[in-house]
């Protein structure tokens, strides 16, 4: 009985997949990732004042796994403050000339690190776009936003000046 209803569910497939031109194909698996790393240490600028300091090294294995870290000083005026957001990078995606990285805030320095119901739990996009002729090199923060909600760490906007280094491969 369960062996001829399950042929007739197959027949029943065969027949609406020809009827609608939809065949069944079978799925490729995705190409593994690629290796690629991302170094940034410069200052983030906006409406011409330096506010942030930037500083991010992070990299990607062949088995897709990412390590790093990432450390961001507020500034006023242009001098560190002494207050500053850190955290693993656990994502990282380049393409050509902009590089982008997704940071879960760890903690505020001098305070130390957020109690575990906390730490991890916002998020910071940094994406950077080296600088080209006649244009200046960029960055661009998304978040802090709740770390669950990043769905990768495609580029994006950057529309602030950065002057600093941007390496990336």
């Amino acid at each position: 009985m369960i062996r001829a209803a399950g042929k007739a569910l197959a027949a029943i497939t065969s027949i609406a997949a020809v009827a609608t031109g939809v065949t069944a194909v079978a799925s490729a698996s995705p190409p593994p990732p690629q290796p690629a790393w991302l170094k940034i240490d410069g200052i983030a600028q906006m409406g011409g004042m330096n506010f942030l300091h930037i500083v991010a090294n992070g990299q990607r294995n062949m088995a897709g796994a990412t390590t790093g870290d990432y450390a961001a000083t507020v500034l006023l005026a242009g001098m560190p403050t002494g207050i500053q957001v850190v955290g693993p990078v656990t994502c990282i995606s380049v393409h050509k000339d902009t590089a982008s990285l997704i940071y879960p805030i760890s903690g505020v320095r001098p305070l130390g690190d957020f109690p575990a119901g906390l730490k991890d739990a916002q998020a910071i996009q940094v994406s950077v776009r080296r600088a080209m002729p006649g244009h200046p090199a960029q960055v661009g923060l998304n978040g802090p936003m709740a770390t669950g909600s990043f769905h990768g760490c495609e580029p994006g906007p950057t529309p602030m000046a950065f002057t600093g280094t941007i390496d990336a491969g």
